[in-house]
């Protein structure tokens, strides 16, 4: 096994989900103890990146607004996306742990200024996170990065960071979604978008899944894997914003997390949306643990 350096970098962002406890998920793990779980890899603690806290927002700044704290979100996706250029520049492995799922605007904005917009995306979520601002029920951008990410809707977010789509929608794939509003429903039938839902996996097994996304992503070298941890089922991981019932079991999440990344095609990754709040006796706090064991012991 080829030793790596992982560089976890923390990103306690909770903006994009307007709501409190999203920003202690990587306090959490830290205080389990990153060399506690990291023993195959170089492990090194990029720190924080900075995030303002809707508790220093003004409650006015997020009424009648179509995209909730929007301008601080991009400042520091964009903090998010040079330090995943440095990371990849030093030869190092970014993980980054949120924080909710709006993270991803930067984190893939700058995997693909390093390897350009041919880059492949997993996204393992029980949401799409593709509704436009139009679309979307609540306003809450961690629900709108990926459409956005993909190149559709107006050129401004578009061309965050830099110009132009960040990821071929053709290229992204979505495993274990169960929760789709009517505007994602739409763009999804209309982009015929690549969508492995929750019952598909269950109706068809986790293995036979994994065989048609492995024949799907062969053309692919470099990927970003994106976890949130809504897939699973909230019995078993109930610490999370928007959790949805009849999710993936943790044996799912952690196998189709070894395949992916046995591949050798992952080249970053995230893990979000994990709420210490809302958690109960930190049965959420040890699926994360062993997530990140499942990455330790996986990766290439």
């Amino acid at each position: 096994m080829n030793k790596r350096s992982i560089e976890f970098i923390n990103m306690p962002i909770n903006l994009g989900c307007n709501r409190h406890g999203v920003e202690q998920g990587g306090s959490a793990i830290r205080t389990y103890g990153l060399n506690n779980i990291f023993h195959k890899h170089n492990i090194t603690d990029a720190g924080d990146i900075s995030c303002k806290s809707i508790s220093e927002l003004e409650k006015s700044d997020n009424d009648n607004n179509r995209m909730k704290n929007l301008k601080e979100i991009l400042a520091s996706d964009s903090i998010l996306a040079d330090k995943i250029l440095e990371a990849l520049n030093n030869g190092m492995f970014p993980l980054v742990f949120g924080g909710d799922h709006s993270l991803s605007w930067g984190s893939i904005s700058g995997i693909s200024s390093y390897y350009s917009a041919d880059i492949g995306c997993i996204y393992l979520d029980a949401h799409g996170d593709f509704n436009s601002a139009e679309s979307s029920p609540t306003g809450n951008v961690h629900g709108m990065h990926m459409f956005y990410l993909m190149g559709y809707g107006e050129k401004q977010y578009v061309d965050f960071y830099n110009h132009g789509r960040k990821v071929n929608p053709r290229n992204v794939y979505f495993l274990g979604i169960r929760s789709l509003d009517y505007g994602e429903q739409v763009l999804a039938e209309r982009e015929k978008l690549n969508i492995f839902s929750t019952s598909t996996i269950h109706n068809v097994g986790v293995e036979k899944i994994f065989q048609q996304l492995a024949i799907a992503i062969a053309p692919l070298q470099h990927i970003h894997f994106s976890l949130d941890i809504d897939c699973i089922d909230p019995i078993y991981a109930p610490g999370t914003g928007v959790p949805e019932p009849d999710g993936l079991t943790i044996e799912e999440v952690e196998y189709l997390t070894t395949k992916i990344l046995s591949t050798g095609k992952v080249v970053s990754m995230d893990l979000v949306e994990f709420n210490p709040l809302l958690d109960s006796y930190d049965r959420t706090l040890q699926v994360c643990v062993k997530l990140l064991k499942c990455i330790e012991n996986n990766l290439k």
